[in-house]
């Protein structure tokens, strides 16, 4: 009885699985439309509790694809103490994934509800208005609607559909630079440049992207984080969050060598994407140690100490309250489970106990 029971939860957990492999770095989309299927056949099975399948499907499938967030770990970057990094990040990573498991739970139960035989035929809640309208013309524009309007929103959907999602394969220069800056003892965060926000790579089809390099490397990057507005009366530039970006900019607009600039604002690297504009002026570089150069990157030390930086003294108290409201959230979303559960568990005995009073 109980392997019964836990044999639909292990179908519930691999189809889950699939949907998360299913997205980028993967991208293997048809392991998505397996993942669907065993998810309609949960929902169209009434021997199966429909709000646990949901809950384990949409869990596996959330913290399978956005595992990523395991690598925004150390937060330094965002001045997170690196005692709270990692827990920070396996939070946010479990509170993700307990939110997707209650989203395609409660969406397994509401088709439960609408049409039990026929999932497939009912889905959602206008599939059954649908299905009482009597004019085929009316009823034909209805469906019409839904299935448009979803793609007229994310039309990405629909090209993802047909195979324009691809994954991106990033060329071994910048696999090197990781390696590099994991395992050199020097320490320092990353200056990345030119100093620009938006980067188009050859290797990415020319696509205008956030440059990739904060997410990519292993340490700290320092990049421009001002945001240019289009305005009536002309381009206002908002200043960025990172003081050192202030710094930095000076530096470049007079041509000014970066060595001596670098050391104090705690940046002990320098890493170029070769063929990005704006172009560099000839002395900013001067007096910086190379450490690698290839195709696409190169990769620079900073001679000389590097300042070590202490995060915000505000950093702390933004810390706690942000954890604070993530456990009262996940406390939150446990005891309202915990109650439908028990629930469902009381509803389930008064029905077998008038059944075995009949």
């Amino acid at each position: 009885m109980g392997n019964d029971r836990q044999r639909p939860l292990l179908l519930a957990a691999c189809a889950g699985l699939l949907a998360g492999l299913a997205l980028p770095p993967l991208g293997a989309l048809p392991l998505l439309w397996l993942s669907l299927a065993a998810l309609w056949l949960l929902a169209g099975s009434p021997a199966i509790a429909a709000f646990p399948a949901g809950l384990v499907w949409g869990a596996a499938a959330v913290l399978v694809s956005h595992r990523w967030l395991l690598w925004l770990h150390p937060l330094d970057w965002i001045g997170v103490p690196g005692p709270l990094s990692l827990p920070l990040c396996v939070l946010l990573l479990l509170l993700l994934g307990l939110c997707g498991g209650l989203l395609v739970g409660g969406w397994l139960v509401l088709v439960r509800r609408l049409d039990p035989a026929s999932p497939a035929g009912a889905g959602l809640a206008m599939g059954r208005v649908a299905s009482r309208i009597r004019d085929r013309s009316v009823r034909g524009a209805l469906v019409a609607l839904i299935v448009i309007v979803p793609i007229a929103a994310l039309p990405e959907l629909a090209w993802g559909a047909g195979g324009r999602l691809q994954a991106t394969t990033y060329p071994a220069d910048w696999t090197g630079v990781r390696d590099v800056l994991e395992t050199d003892e020097r320490p320092g965060d990353v200056l990345v440049l030119p100093w620009a926000a938006f980067r188009q790579f050859a290797w990415n089809g020319n696509r205008t992207v956030l440059d990739p390099a904060p997410r990519w490397l292993p340490r700290t990057s320092v990049v421009a984080d001002s945001l240019a507005v289009d305005t009536p009366d002309g381009m206002v530039v908002l200043e960025g969050e990172d003081a050192r970006g202030r710094e930095i900019e000076r530096a470049l607009a007079a041509d000014a060598p970066l060595a001596p600039v670098l050391p104090g604002l705690g940046i002990g690297w320098v890493l170029v994407e070769v063929g990005q504009p704006p172009g560099l002026g000839p002395r900013v570089l001067d007096g910086l140690t190379l450490v690698r150069e290839g195709p696409d990157l190169i990769l620079y030390a900073v001679p000389g100490p590097v300042a070590s930086l202490a995060a915000p003294a505000y950093a702390p108290w933004v810390m706690a309250a942000d954890l604070t409201v993530a456990t009262l959230l996940a406390l939150g979303a446990l005891l309202a489970l915990g109650t439908a559960l028990r629930a469902r568990h009381r509803r389930d005995e008064g029905v077998a106990s008038e059944r075995l009073v009949r």
